[in-house]
């Protein structure tokens, strides 16, 4: 095969707001922890009931989950009620994610996150603590503790804000304002929640739009605007006529004329009966925007959490970078389960949804592939050509290199859906009349030449039914074709991890681009380690379990052959 395969330019490569790197769990059924990377390709492999299945169940329950509710039991995964989900003798069990952000002045932070998941009823899982971080450094952290049924009535009553209330502890570090909270719905924050405290609305008015600073700095009247019409739109009492003036100078466009007539007297009787009442607010709600959005509209959310020190923006930043990483995570999501449907003749149309388009169990295989006739993907063949075909070819190229079939065609059969038939041999035949290996082939191919870029692809057990030589070849398929999205490949198969150490050692693949996780299991308890691939193909470390059963077999093969030649010989 030719070189190693680069796929880094910044041509070939464009990031989505927030670009995931990583993805943790702990105390999640049966696993302790494991910390999935999210790159290139992953191989987690691992003894019968390890808890592999579990760490791509925690992205499922992730993925089947809404903006403002965590599904336990849906269309891609049944966990049960709430105790089976969090691993026994634990009071929580925690989700944490880590992302690139959006590109700034030629840099990127990498932003981390850990949510606590605790049990609100048999069925139901709600926020219990919450940290973030960029690049290392501690920004927020806030928690159920000391936050009483009493006070989160009051805070939120009737659920305005969401389902569940943390106190704010730190932020950036330092303790954080008093009485300042966040609310989840699910696994997302909604709203930082806050009372304003009047002497120091009063102060940053003051601080912000005193007469010299208008003066020297007219564009700042639309700011103080914007605090003056928000207030007067919810004033109990009539605004005074400075403010009724002031604001219908500014919309008239003669804000600085007025600005240049008013004393510094007059500035602070208005901002004294404006702090006064923003002080007697019961609690306020800064819904969180997007992180873009909030990078762009800074002044509005000065003007929102007015009252409350500048920390509340770095706050914000958090929650914000918060949700949309983990939107990101749960967007790109792709899966493809262990048990495929059998052959079929006819399989039908219409059951695709964003995370499994060929279904769960690959039954809808043949209608991801007509819907992929009529639009090119991009891809590498097995030579690492840079391809661009529609996805029927494409998948018909990498089925020549495995070695199941010369090329795949779709049939039409109206109400009762579609055909596929493989050509095998020179021969068109329907998936009923060839070996098993190729309908479970089929939808692994299918799905991952037709994910987005960046898609984070979850396939569980695709070796299923196929044989060793196939299995190897397999393995190229995930190194080579589609370097553009993140594979997480669940397998038991020993042919496979072997063909990617032999790729990186003959220097066809970086080791930097293949990781392998081990789970195991002791006493009941799984955790998943990493074993690092070094440029030779070998690993950092050969765990008992870790496909040792063919080296066993083959020493006492070789035992048994040479005691039964001696015995022959006497």
């Amino acid at each position: 095969m030719a070189s190693p395969l680069r796929w880094g330019s910044k041509a070939a490569r464009t990031y989505r707001r927030f670009d995931p790197v990583s993805w943790t769990v702990e105390n999640f059924k049966a696993m302790e922890h494991a910390t999935l990377p999210l790159h290139r390709l992953v191989t987690l492999t691992g003894a019968n009931s390890s808890g592999k299945s579990s760490l791509i169940q925690s992205l499922l329950l992730l993925a089947q989950s809404t903006d403002d509710e965590i599904i336990l039991n849906g269309p891609l995964v049944r966990l049960g009620d709430a105790a089976d989900v969090i691993r026994s003798g634990c009071d929580d069990l925690s989700i944490g994610y880590s992302a690139w952000g959006p590109p700034r002045d030629n840099s990127r932070e990498e932003w981390s996150f850990e949510l606590a998941l605790a049990a609100a009823d048999q069925w139901t899982l709600r926020a219990k603590e919450f940290f973030a971080a960029v690049d290392g450094e501690p920004l927020l952290s806030a928690s159920s503790s000391r936050v009483t049924a009493e006070t989160a009535a009051s805070i939120n009553s009737g659920n305005r804000f969401g389902d569940t209330i943390l106190r704010v502890r730190e932020i950036g570090g330092k303790k954080a304002p008093p009485r300042t909270y966040i609310s989840f719905k699910g696994l997302y924050p909604q709203a930082f929640i806050f009372r304003r405290d009047p002497d120091k609305v009063l102060k940053q008015l003051r601080r912000r739009f005193g007469v010299k600073q208008l003066r020297a700095n007219p564009e700042i009247s639309f700011e103080l605007f914007e605090i003056l019409q928000e207030w007067r739109q919810t004033s109990a009492e009539r605004s005074p006529s400075k403010i009724d003036e002031l604001i219908d100078s500014l919309i008239h466009g003669s804000a600085t004329r007025i600005m240049f007539e008013m004393t510094q007297h007059e500035l602070d009787e208005i901002f004294s009966r404006v702090a006064h009442e923003m002080g007697s607010e019961e609690w306020v709600a800064a819904p969180i925007p997007s992180y873009n959005s909030l990078l762009h509209r800074r002044r509005a959310w000065r003007t929102t959490t007015l009252g409350l020190d500048d920390r509340a923006g770095t706050a914000a930043l958090a929650l914000a970078a918060a949700i949309d990483s983990l939107s990101a995570i749960r967007n790109s999501v792709r899966y493809l389960g262990p048990l495929r449907e059998e052959p079929q003749v006819v399989s039908g149309t219409g059951g695709r949804n964003r995370t499994s388009p060929a279904g769960s169990k690959g039954e809808y295989t043949a209608d991801l592939l007509a819907r992929g006739a009529g639009h090119e993907v991009q891809f590498f063949d097995s030579f690492k050509k840079r391809r661009r075909l529609p996805l029927p070819r494409a998948v018909s190229i990498w089925t020549t290199y495995l070695g199941v079939g010369e090329s795949v065609a779709v049939e039409d059969q109206g109400k009762l859906g579609r055909g596929l038939r493989l050509e095998l041999n020179g021969v068109e035949r329907d998936l009923t009349t060839i070996g098993v290996g190729a309908s479970q082939v089929l939808p692994v191919l299918a799905m991952v030449l037709a994910a987005d870029q960046d898609a984070i692809v979850c396939l569980e057990q695709p070796e299923l039914h196929l044989h060793p030589a196939v299995q190897s070849r397999l393995a190229d398929f995930f190194l080579y074709a589609r370097p553009d999205i993140k594979l997480v490949v669940e397998t038991h198969s020993e042919y496979l991890i072997t063909r990617i150490r032999r790729r990186v050692a003959e220097d066809l693949t970086r080791a930097s681009d293949a990781t392998i996780l081990f789970a195991e299991q002791d006493h009941g308890v799984s955790t998943v380690r990493s074993l690092k691939l070094d440029a030779t193909g070998d690993l950092s470390d050969w765990p008992a379990g870790f496909f040792d059963t063919q080296e066993s077999d083959a020493r006492a093969l070789v035992s048994a052959v040479s005691e039964r030649t001696r015995t022959w010989g006497k």
